[in-house]
């Protein structure tokens, strides 16, 4: 039976924290769906034929808030995720990199449970440059843009802090404490 009122399992920090790569994880130990917020905007791009690159996302993200609001930018996201994405269940939602975002979600479901990925500056620099196939200025750059500046205001609502020096074993362990407190509410 479908839950009205699903855990969302949401995963926030900057660009190259290790956000993807710890949704992955937790999915296969929940077994739940995961919908990532940057492929919904990437997904849009490709749709309206249009580059995906992140000068583009970053215009589409500013548009999105121009024609909706700050407080409709979740609903645009749940509008324009894939047909298979089921809001009603239990979910992963992997990039979480706005304030605004993130608490539309917590509004709407209450069961939210924010794992925030923070990892130090020169690590993010080489995760980057590997993952992007950048250089260390290009690199530099994409950190360094609004967007991930705005994303450290996350860490402020995280029920769990993950850090590169943390195993991803013991984060699903704290998530599915958390789990069984917010399922009973």
């Amino acid at each position: 039976m479908q839950k009205i009122n699903s855990i969302k399992i949401g995963i926030g920090g900057k660009i190259g924290s290790g956000k993807t790569t710890l949704s992955k994880k937790i999915k296969l130990a929940f077994g739940y769906d995961c919908i990532a917020i940057g492929e919904v905007l990437k997904n849009y791009c490709i749709d309206n034929q249009v580059s995906s690159n992140r000068e583009n996302l970053n215009k589409l993200s500013s548009s999105i808030v121009k024609q909706c609001g700050k407080n409709k930018k979740f609903d645009w996201i749940m509008k324009n995720s894939p047909n298979n994405i089921n809001w009603l269940k239990n979910l992963v939602i992997d990039g979480f990199r706005n304030e605004e975002v993130y608490i539309q979600c917590k509004k709407k479901f209450s069961k939210t449970i924010l794992v925030y990925c923070d990892c130090p500056y020169k690590i993010q620099i080489e995760r980057i440059m590997k993952r992007d196939g950048v250089n260390k200025i290009q690199a530099t750059k994409l950190a360094a843009q609004k967007i991930e500046i705005e994303s450290k205001k996350l860490r402020k609502y995280a029920d769990i802090i993950f850090t590169n020096k943390d195993q991803p074993q013991k984060v699903i362990k704290q998530i599915k404490v958390l789990v069984s407190k917010v399922d009973h509410l």
